[in-house]
This record gives structure tokens, C-alpha cells and sequence, in this order.
């Protein structure tokens, strides 16, 4: 991914480990933290950041940001949870060349699903599992409540 730095007016480009095309929204604030914690008198240097760009997945144990599980048929992760996540995950989807998109979808009970599953409606199949309670699903907590569309 390059991006232009406006103070230096170079291109810089950077490996991420992590996929979508919302990265480049997260790279641009990840910068700007760094710039931040730079003139407090962190000493982070670009070498540094390059590093640990390419392995956040490994440094973090975050996963699950259009990540590639399966290449055929496709398979992808992500754990978009609120509305714009959603909007950039579905143009992600449409810019992914598919025959069908199966999407099955998480979340809690205190979490605006209608919004959710209209975003989705142009896709062919939703699989909906939502928890009853805000908190981590527990068997005994958990309904399932399958849902197709399109």
C-alpha cells in the first residue's frame, strides 16, 4: 500500500499482513499515532514500523480482517461489527470475483442487525447467529436463526 506523506510530499509504501480495503483507512490513523507518540519522544523508526506492519497478526493475534481461509472455493473472515464495517466489507465482497457469497454473520443482542442484514440483501445466502445476551455466547445462550435473502 503507498501512501503519500503531505509534510515530506514522498511516497512511502508499506506491506500489511492484514487484508480489505479499509487497511488503508486503519494505516492512515496508525501513522498518525505514531507521529504523535514521535513528538512526545518515542523513538520509533520507519524500519520499526515497516516490521511490525507486516506481522500485526502475529504481534497482535488479530485476525480476521478479509482474511483468506480457503482459496477455492473462497473462503473469507472478517469481523466487521458495525454499520460502516459492513458497507466496506460488502464493497469488498462486490469487488471479489464470486459465483455465490455465503455470508454468516455474529452478534450480539444489543446490536442493530436490520441495519446489518439490509446491507446484505443483494447477496444470495445470510446465515444469521445472534446471541440473546451483550455478553460472550454461551451454549446455553445462543440461538440460531437462519435467514435467506435475495
Amino acid at each position: 500500500m503507498t501512501i503519500e506523506d503531505l509534510a515530506s510530499q514522498e511516497e512511502k509504501t508499506y506491506v500489511l499482513d492484514l487484508g480489505g480495503i479499509y487497511q488503508s483507512k486503519n494505516l492512515l490513523t496508525v501513522l498518525s499515532a505514531v507521529a504523535q507518540l514521535q513528538k512526545k519522544g518515542w523513538i520509533i523508526q520507519d524500519d520499526h514500523i515497516h516490521s511490525a506492519l507486516k506481522q500485526v497478526k502475529a504481534i497482535t493475534g488479530l485476525h480476521g480482517r478479509w482474511e483468506i481461509l480457503h482459496r477455492s472455493p473462497l473462503l473469507v473472515a472478517d469481523v466487521a461489527h458495525n454499520e460502516d464495517g459492513i458497507r466496506q466489507l460488502v464493497e469488498q465482497v462486490s469487488m471479489t470475483a464470486h459465483e455465490q457469497a455465503h455470508i454468516i454473520f455474529g452478534a450480539v443482542k444489543d446490536k442493530d442487525i436490520d441495519t446489518v442484514l439490509s446491507l446484505f440483501q443483494h447477496l444470495l445466502t445470510i446465515i444469521l447467529q445472534r446471541h440473546r445476551f451483550p455478553g460472550p455466547c454461551r451454549r446455553r445462550n445462543c440461538c440460531k436463526k437462519p435467514i435467506t435473502m435475495g
